[in-house]
């Protein structure tokens, strides 16, 4: 039957609302797709992060447990911010990037001289992490050019 009710015809066409109905459906899996790529895309480097920042933890309580043989409670404090940072990072990976972009959000409204600080310090880490990035992949040359 082909009718304008949207059902196919004989021949496997689709005619009337069917079509629309066809390119619904493909633009909601296409929507899905691209919704997937891109949580992927943001997932691997959050990923990434929170890695990195788990390593300054191990790093800080190595630095702890080397000042602690030296000054117990400067290793206390210390340790604290080993734990802090590792909350951090069990954070960073259990929230999703939403959560953590309304979080951000919310910190920078009830706290803006601190959200301004915060800024300046991982603007100026940056800013020293491409630049020792830079100089590690410039080739080294010596007095003569050479």
């Amino acid at each position: 039957m082909n009718d304008k009710t949207g059902s196919s015809g004989d021949d496997g066409s689709l005619s009337g609302g069917g079509i629309g109905e066809a390119v619904k459906g493909i633009s909601e899996k296409l929507g899905g797709v691209a919704r997937d790529a891109a949580t992927n895309l943001v997932e691997t480097p959050k990923a990434a992060g929170a890695d990195a920042i788990e390593g300054v933890g191990r790093a800080v309580r190595n630095a702890a447990n080397d000042i602690g043989k030296e000054s117990p409670v400067v290793a206390g404090y210390v340790r604290d911010a080993a734990a802090s940072i590792d909350k951090m990072a069990g954070g960073l990976r259990d929230h999703s990037v939403g959560d953590l972009l309304a979080m951000v959000t919310k910190f920078g409204r009830e706290q803006p001289v601190a959200f301004f600080a915060g800024a300046v310090v991982a603007g100026f880490a940056l800013s020293r992490f491409i630049k020792v990035g830079a100089s590690e992949a410039a080739p080294s040359t010596n007095e003569f050019g050479e």
